[in-house]
């Protein structure tokens, strides 16, 4: 058996929002809940038996000025009968943990987006936390929506009308713990600090015909430093910058 509703989603953008709403362009809030119900464990409990359900609430904003829109949601869930096992090779979407999250019969988690888009006659900017897809396929191997979304700023920009280059830069939550700064913070609580982690990509589309396009991807996942400015260099190769670091 399986019920499911339709999801929805809400913003931290949401304050934004209302406020450029009482000026101009389109404004609109969309308040949705949702239920995910499996008596066998789906795909996600390794055993497939037992009960597995989630559920949320939460709302989501619309908002578009001129060349700009404003995309926000949140939504709070709750999941039950979820196994690790199966969840770390389920195709679904990952979720936000917070720290020291535990596996059990239930547990409680967040998930917010944020995206600000600037539109042009030939290019696409993009700033927020939100999850990105790069490609035809319905579960691309390299950039996909499989992570939990994350901080990221891109851009889309037609060079002519049949090639296209595509490029973004994130930050990604690296699950390793920094030893060094947590031992400054041990003393006004018990919250840890990851080591930094990021990811940049680039990517070229060439389509020759109508029913066809053909693409070329490179990434790079660095870390355990700051942000680097090679990588915010769209159009030099990442396998020739690396010479610099």
């Amino acid at each position: 058996m399986k019920l499911k509703f339709h999801k929805f989603k809400n913003t931290p953008i949401l304050v934004v929002s209302l406020v450029a709403g009482l000026y101009s362009g389109d404004f609109k809030i969309e308040p949705i809940a949702y239920i995910n119900y499996n008596s066998n464990g789906s795909i996600w409990h390794h055993k497939e038996q037992g009960v597995v359900s989630f559920f949320g609430f939460g709302a989501k904003a619309l908002k578009s000025v001129n060349k700009f829109s404003f995309e926000g949601q949140f939504v709070y869930n709750s999941a039950h009968g979820v196994s690790k096992e199966a969840y770390l090779f389920s195709r679904k979407q990952g979720i936000e943990f917070p720290n020291e999250y535990t596996f059990g019969e239930g547990f409680w988690y967040e998930y917010s987006t944020m995206k600000i888009t600037y539109s042009t006659e030939n290019a696409l900017f993009d700033f927020g936390k939100f999850s990105r897809f790069w490609g035809p396929g319905t579960y691309p191997l390299a950039v996909s929506n499989k992570p939990p979304s994350y901080p990221q700023f891109g851009f889309e920009w037609d060079i002519i009308p049949s090639l296209r280059l595509k490029y973004f830069h994130g930050a990604l939550k690296s699950g390793i713990e920094d030893t060094i700064r947590s031992g400054y913070y041990e003393n006004v609580g018990e919250r840890k600090y990851d080591l930094p982690r990021y990811i940049a990509g680039h990517r070229l589309e060439w389509a020759p015909f109508s029913m066809v396009t053909i693409g070329t991807t490179e990434m790079v996942i660095y870390g355990v430093r700051g942000l680097d400015v090679h990588y915010l260099m769209p159009f030099i190769p990442f396998w020739s910058l690396q010479h610099y670091l």
